[in-house]
């Protein structure tokens, strides 16, 4: 089974690569969903002896999966630069007004992507035809679907998931991502016998270097204490989980 780590750090990703990962899912700002990386971040990870594949999310903004005009050039800057600088893949979704995969942004991207492979991320969760957006996100060639079964958590969504496998039908790849780790994986392993991949952040509680705390944020996400890193102990547990059983995936 693949195991694909989301990290927004070059410390996270580094533990990824030594947990055993088998995929690196690079963003920004993870407490946000996860956003475009900068190519610093990319230049790091990729010059600092890791060798598993780096996939760049692709999203420049919080929020919804609605962009306009401006944020798409955005966003295909953003493909063009980070392709350049060594990403393995890339992750993106965009949908419609009317939460539809959006055909048009999406082939877009894929086009811009060529020929690397995109993972088709979890605003597949927020689509209101998932039948039809598996289908769409096949005939764009999308390789992978991220996505927790249109519930918070993987758990939750468990039974939408088998759904999803089955109408899949290994047209493309779906890669169960939120909530996994290694207390409820081996519940997950059980429910879906034929899961071919996983996303984890396995991350831990980040403690702040900074003595003195200011006495107002910066922003609405700002706290000292929310950060956090991914965990190679945990990573590798996790790899061990997904594996076990003679797994052959």
């Amino acid at each position: 089974m693949l195991v694909e780590v989301c990290v927004d750090s070059l410390k996270s990703a580094k533990a990824a690569a030594q947990g055993g990962a088998n995929r690196i899912e690079l963003c920004s700002a993870l407490k946000l969903g996860g956003l475009t990386p900068t190519v610093g971040l990319l230049s790091s990870v990729k010059s600092c002896g890791i060798v598993i594949d780096v996939f760049c999310m692709i999203r420049c903004r919080g929020g919804d999966f609605v962009y306009d005009e401006d944020e798409m050039i955005t966003m295909l800057n953003d493909i063009a630069i980070l392709k350049a600088n060594g990403a393995d893949g890339f992750v993106f979704g965009a949908l419609t007004s009317d939460a539809q995969l959006d055909r048009v942004n999406c082939s877009k991207v894929i086009d811009a992507c060529h020929p690397m492979p995109v993972t088709l991320h979890r605003a597949f969760d927020h689509s209101t035809n998932w039948h039809d957006a598996i289908d769409t996100a096949v005939q764009l060639g999308f390789h992978y679907i991220l996505t927790s079964g249109q519930e918070a958590t993987v758990l939750e969504g468990i039974e939408r998931l088998k759904e999803i496998i089955s109408y899949a039908n290994d047209r493309i790849i779906i890669m169960a991502g939120s909530g996994v780790n290694m207390k409820s994986l081996p519940t997950i392993k059980n429910a879906l016998p034929m899961l071919k991949a996983l996303h984890t952040s396995a991350s831990i509680k980040k403690n702040s270097l900074c003595s003195i705390r200011p006495s107002f944020k910066l922003g609405a996400n700002d706290a000292f204490d929310s950060e956090k890193e991914t965990s190679a102990i945990i990573v590798s547990e996790i790899v061990a989980i997904a594996r076990s059983h003679n797994d052959t995936h």
